[in-house]
């Protein structure tokens, strides 16, 4: 599990790049900019899993998904955010619509 996390994790990140190619200006994100961004996100949620527990006993394996997991929350959002974004003027693309779908797909 949760080497397949981590997997969609690299996958949502092509996502985020590729909405960087073909949306944004040149040198507006590079991909040193977003892997770094993976790697912060990958910090902070080790950081929050560590700050929720001070005795640093042993909480179960399934804690080992945690900070994968909240990487791919995060991930979703700003993939969400990135189309809300470059889409804002565009009448022609129906955001809500596209938002639906993308949450459905998210969490069927």
């Amino acid at each position: 599990m949760i080497d397949a996390t981590k997997h969609y994790n690299d996958i949502l990140i092509v996502m985020i790049n590729e909405l960087v190619k073909t949306y944004y200006p040149k040198g507006t994100l590079e991909k040193e900019e977003i892997n770094d961004y993976l790697k912060a996100l990958y910090t902070i949620h080790g950081f929050k899993q560590s700050a929720k527990n001070p005795s640093g006993e042993f909480q179960g394996t399934i804690t080992y998904l945690d900070v994968p997991s909240g990487v791919s929350e995060d991930l979703e959002n700003t993939i969400s955010e990135m189309v809300e974004a470059v889409t804002t003027d565009d009448s022609a693309f129906d955001f809500k619509k596209w938002k639906t779908s993308w949450d459905k797909v998210l969490k069927p």
